[in-house]
């Protein structure tokens, strides 16, 4: 998972800011609150991990 985040991390914050729109509030949140934004982050990381690892 360590080599995995690296790619991870440039890819979800592409996808947050294209779903921006979808959900401003959350994306305000996640942009404004850094904790808040790096449990969301890291919680995407280990679903999608183990997604992969299916």
């Amino acid at each position: 998972m360590e080599n995995f985040k690296y790619g991870f991390k440039d890819k979800f914050m592409d996808t947050t800011i294209n779903r921006m729109e979808q959900n401003q509030d959350i994306f305000s949140k996640m942009m404004n609150d850094k904790d808040f934004g790096n449990i969301v982050r890291d919680y995407m990381l280990k679903k999608v991990y183990q997604q992969f690892r299916k």
